[in-house]
């Protein structure tokens, strides 16, 4: 597993944020679903742990006039950005953000796709 704090180290006051926020929800667990290729990316999907907490991503966050859904998306799109910047382009790739609100962690879980070629060359 690769460690690059620094380059979240701006994002520090925001993650302690959404971690505490999530908690005061009842979140155990969030997952964060990407992919994208042919240069574009997105998120796919967003999932809260227990269920019933995917009700609150409407909710707005804190004392803003946004949804958490949408700051919970622009954090993840940074971090990505910081991580695998341009993942999406050409093959493209996929993977998971996974906020552990207990644990007070978040771990990005990143693929990228591979196209092999294997030459063979033969006299006849």
């Amino acid at each position: 597993m690769k460690k690059d704090k620094d380059k979240d180290k701006d994002k520090a006051p925001l993650r302690d944020r959404l971690l505490n926020y999530l908690g005061a929800l009842g979140v155990k667990r969030l997952v964060v679903q990407y992919s994208g290729s042919g240069d574009s990316g997105q998120t796919d999907d967003i999932n809260a742990e227990p269920e019933k907490c995917d009700l609150l991503m409407d909710e707005l966050f804190e004392d803003t006039d946004r949804s958490l859904k949408s700051i919970i998306d622009e954090f993840a799109w940074e971090a990505i950005e910081n991580h695998e910047g341009g993942f999406y382009n050409n093959e493209g790739g996929y993977g998971e953000i996974i906020f552990d609100v207990k644990e007070r962690t978040i771990t990005m879980e990143h693929n990228n796709y591979v196209q092999e070629t294997i030459y063979s060359e033969y006299d006849m």
